[in-house]
């Protein structure tokens, strides 16, 4: 259990020199790292969508988060891939309006890391990823996660190569095991089960601190 002196048990105090540094200081891939080390741990945001002419697909980004709660909106962002093409997922959503956010835990590591793959079928298919229908929205949920997020496309803005997608969340899917007895996403469940996502091939358990907060 980590408890508040913690940091300063590990030299983490406030008497270390500090680096300062502007973005230009740093080369694509080494900012891309070192963003993803500082806000961590992230969600990994396992999106799934459907193209055009209907073909399934499903991939893990990095950089997801809710934007609102009234109305409920959720934003995650794919960069181009490095020849400049659009990636799959994000052209799927723009095109067709519609993706899922699939809660990933820990007993899905392997498929989800494989559908991080580039292939030209489906990551369904190609990773062995179970999969069944949405309730409100045509992209295909992944079977053995506990919840999902079925969003329609809000808006869309690009950021120098970064699509950036905000999704209105129109249904919400929870398994009942995933339930507290308030009927609420359960903290320790969530605690024994999801992965925080640091940065590339590093992931991180959970472990609960309870703080109260000030009313």
């Amino acid at each position: 259990m980590y408890t508040e002196d913690m940091d300063s048990q590990q030299g983490l105090g406030n008497d270390h020199p500090v680096v300062e540094l502007e973005p230009d200081d740093f080369g694509g891939y080494e900012l891309f790292v070192t963003l993803g080390r500082l806000v961590t741990p992230r969600p990994v945001g396992w999106i799934s969508t459907v193209s055009e002419d209907g073909q399934d697909n499903v991939a893990p980004y990095s950089f997801v988060t809710p934007a609102s709660v009234d109305p409920p909106v959720l934003v995650f962002t794919a960069a181009d891939h490095q020849n400049g093409e659009m990636k799959d997922t994000a052209r799927n959503a723009i095109d067709t309006g519609e993706f899922v956010y699939n809660v990933f835990t820990a007993g899905l590591l392997d498929e989800m890391n494989d559908s991080a793959a580039d292939v030209d079928d489906s990551e369904f298919e190609t990773a062995d990823i179970d999969h069944t229908d949405s309730e409100v929205v045509e992209p295909r949920r992944v079977v053995g996660c506990p919840a999902w997020l079925e969003c329609s496309v809000r808006e869309t803005m690009e950021i120098e190569g970064t699509q950036v997608v905000f999704g209105d969340v129109e249904h919400v899917g929870i398994r009942e095991d995933y339930l507290d007895d308030a009927d609420l996403p359960d903290v320790e469940h969530i605690e024994q089960r999801v992965l925080g996502h640091l940065i590339d091939e590093h992931y991180t358990r959970l472990e609960l601190l309870e703080k109260q907060q000030p009313e």
